[in-house]
């Protein structure tokens, strides 16, 4: 016998229940153990035993000398897995905003998740200015691979009819409380009821690609509310554009790479509608953003450059434009639209606390961070926009400088305030244009 066999029989036999070895010790065999042991460790070891031998020979010594380590693992304590249950939840507050359109939507759902399989949520909303129900729902299955849920392919199905904003300002900043209290809803709105498929085809921890499709039928809304705890005259107040209703049948691909360190992202989508796939639209369009914030000195230099092209006949809500909180602060909102459009925009968010410097009590404990910031924009072809643009700017340039005061709250949920006051350089409009915001201004991931 070899002695990594000689090694187990011994662990086996300091381990043995203290009746096979009281009645090895009265007897003083060596034999009489060796049989008592094999006994009791052959019952363990059948099936191993079996798999292993294979000249029919399933002694205890040939069994441990060839797979006595697999054996060991064999019985080994089993951990046995949990069933799948279904995990539900109350989603509260989904969907509810405060804008122009609505007045206040307020809103809830359900969610409900299977380990491994997918998830469903169910959201509904009610508007008390716009007199109107609204709801979406989200199916996502991982049908595909194996492993963590985070990171397998997965398809997703989705439906959802509600009021939604476009153009370049939707979705850079949480904007309800602004709207409510300051009075600056800073968005264009539209209806929209939509059919959506989306399949993640490849995903690692930051990046992904996805094929889908969708079937959008787009309304004009009208504002329903001009209610605001303080200002006047302030964009809550402006007629909602009109856009081109009918409905647009189109496929995509996206690709997206999440902030590598925090620091590097992207996000590149291209899509065609209309043709063979029917609708009322016949068009394509690319659309890329680039993001780099490097951290310098415990300062950072957040920097964004984004591209739109269409071709065809885009919709009024579809084209590319310039101008607005989200591409070009300082601008009215949709000033330009053109076919391709193009927005580069720096914020340096410097490190330094200058109150903090002072050393008066008061003052240093306001913890003021001052982020100077640069956009610059332009448009090329002409393309229909929506009623009062200016057109497209041909290739010419528009810039705009200003600066930007944030206080970090630390509070869940409000993470900062800031307000931007922005000049822009052409001479017309009016200066300076002044934004408030809650949460952070982010160029794609959190500050």
């Amino acid at each position: 016998m070899r002695p990594a066999g000689i090694a187990i029989l011994v662990l086996a036999a300091l381990f043995m229940p203290s009746r096979l070895h009281a009645a090895a010790a009265d007897t003083l065999d060596v034999h009489t153990i060796l049989e008592q042991r094999s006994t009791w460790l052959d019952s363990l070891l059948a099936p191993e035993s079996t798999r292993l031998d294979t000249v029919g020979t399933a002694s205890l010594a040939d069994s441990l000398d060839r797979g006595g380590a697999a054996a060991l693992r064999a019985h080994a304590p089993q951990t046995t897995r949990a069933p799948r249950r279904v995990r539900t939840a109350i989603r509260p507050f989904q969907m509810t905003t405060y804008n122009r359109v609505d007045g206040l939507r307020l809103g809830s759902g359900l969610g409900a998740r299977l380990p491994g399989i997918g998830s469903a949520t169910a959201d509904v909303a009610y508007g008390f200015a716009s007199h109107r129900w609204q709801g979406a729902a989200l199916v996502s299955l991982h049908p595909f691979g194996s492993g963590s849920v985070d990171l397998r392919p997965a398809l997703e199905l989705g439906w959802s009819d509600q009021v939604l904003p476009f153009g370049p300002n939707q979705g850079e900043y949480f904007t309800s409380l602004g709207a409510l209290v300051a009075g600056q809803d800073r968005q264009d709105y539209l209806r929209q009821r939509s059919a959506d498929v989306r399949a993640t085809v490849w995903r690692t921890r930051r990046a992904s690609v996805a094929l889908g499709g969708f079937v959008h039928d787009d309304f004009s809304v009208d504002a329903s509310t001009d209610f605001a705890f303080m200002g006047g005259g302030t964009p809550i107040f402006a007629v909602n554009p009109t856009i081109d209703a009918g409905q647009t049948r189109a496929l995509f691909i996206v690709a997206e790479r999440e902030p590598l360190r925090r620091v590097l992202g992207g996000r590149i989508e291209a899509g065609i509608a209309g043709g063979g796939l029917g609708g009322d639209f016949e068009y394509s369009w690319q659309h890329a953003k680039l993001s780099f914030a490097p951290l310098m000195g415990g300062s950072v230099v957040r920097t964004s450059v984004t591209g739109t092209n269409t071709a065809g006949s885009p919709p009024v809500q579809a084209v590319a434009y310039l101008g607005g909180d989200g591409n070009l602060r300082g601008y009215d909102r949709l000033e330009f639209a053109g076919k391709r459009s193009l927005v580069a925009r720096l914020d340096f968010e410097w490190g330094r606390d200058i109150f903090a410097q002072t050393g008066i009590p008061i003052v240093r404990r306001l913890q003021l961070q001052f982020i100077p910031h640069v956009d610059v924009g332009t448009t090329w072809g002409d393309a229909r926009g929506v009623a009062g643009n200016r057109g497209n700017l041909d290739g010419a340039w528009r810039s705009a400088v200003g600066l930007g005061i944030r206080r970090n709250t630390g509070y869940p949920g409000i993470a900062s305030l800031r307000a931007d006051i922005s000049w822009r350089t052409d001479g017309a409009g009016d200066n300076p244009a002044v934004w408030f915001r809650v949460g952070n201004f982010d160029f794609g991931d959190d500050d």
